[in-house]
């Protein structure tokens, strides 16, 4: 069946990309291993899950995941884990948790307030000493918030942690119920330009001289990758129009750009 002919060129070759789009994924209860990760500071595993810091006061740990789709900026990500942030019925338990996605080599290195965020890219938090809120940041801003009280995300129980980002939907994030969303208009405002080639992703907590035990299981992370354009040595046949779209999903396009290499193009 045919796509429809009235749509720009650019705009449908676009959009049949993002729908034709390949995967790459990291999926790990962390019971065992963290596969294809690096731990670092006072990250262990313990209890089948990945501990990234003791109750114990001046600690931090990360977990970095290695580069999912090496060479290629991707077009979105969904992740989700499940976290336990234990308190042991201190009322300001401190400090917190954050996800990460950004360049790891702008990442800070050594003892870092993880709670807040890295310092560039797009950060989902969550801060547990004074303030008690869940935000998500661009370059340290927060851009979207939720506010919590003294203990309530320090409970000990093990809560489920949803996350997504897309450049045509935005981020968002859901945790104990509430969930805080970000449109790709306003990370376009922050000036947020998009996933960059070589950005990796990252799990970190901190505690300072107050402390709390910070958990992580049940990791999953896919990303979006857009499909290619490959050139056609002949017109499909029974094209009518510059697009067209088979029963088996295979889409094709004429490029009527005499700049780009006009000709037809299958989508892979």
């Amino acid at each position: 069946r045919q796509i429809h002919s009235g749509m720009p060129l650019l705009l449908a070759l676009w959009l049949a990309g993002m729908q034709h789009a390949s995967a790459s994924s990291y999926v790990n209860n962390l019971s065992s291993s963290v596969g294809t990760a690096t731990i670092a500071g006072n990250a262990t595993l313990a209890g089948g899950q990945l501990q990234l810091t003791p109750f114990s006061p001046s600690t931090y740990g990360t977990l970095l995941v290695n580069n999912l789709d090496p060479g290629v900026s991707i077009n979105g990500f969904t992740a989700s884990f499940s976290l336990t942030l234990t308190g042991n019925g201190i009322g300001n338990a401190a400090d917190g948790f954050s996800f990460n996605f950004a360049n790891p080599a702008n990442y800070p290195s050594g003892y870092y307030a993880w709670e807040v965020g890295a310092t560039n890219g797009l950060s989902f938090c969550i801060v547990t000493y004074l303030f008690n809120y869940v935000a998500i940041k661009y370059n340290g801003t927060v851009l979207a918030q939720w506010n919590s009280s003294n203990g309530v995300l320090t409970d000990g129980t093990q809560q489920t942690v949803s996350i997504s980002y897309s450049i045509l939907g935005g981020a968002s994030m859901t945790y104990r119920g509430q969930t805080i969303t970000v449109s790709a208009a306003q990370l376009a405002t922050a000036g947020y330009a998009g996933p960059q080639s070589g950005n990796q992703f990252l799990f970190g907590a901190r505690c300072g001289s107050l402390q709390e035990a910070a958990s992580i299981a049940n990791v999953s992370i896919t990303t979006e990758v857009a499909g290619t354009w490959a050139p056609l040595i002949h017109p499909p046949s029974g094209s009518a129009g510059h697009f067209l779209l088979l029963s088996d999903g295979t889409v094709m396009a004429e490029n009527l750009s005499a700049d780009e290499g006009p000709g037809w193009y299958r989508l892979t």
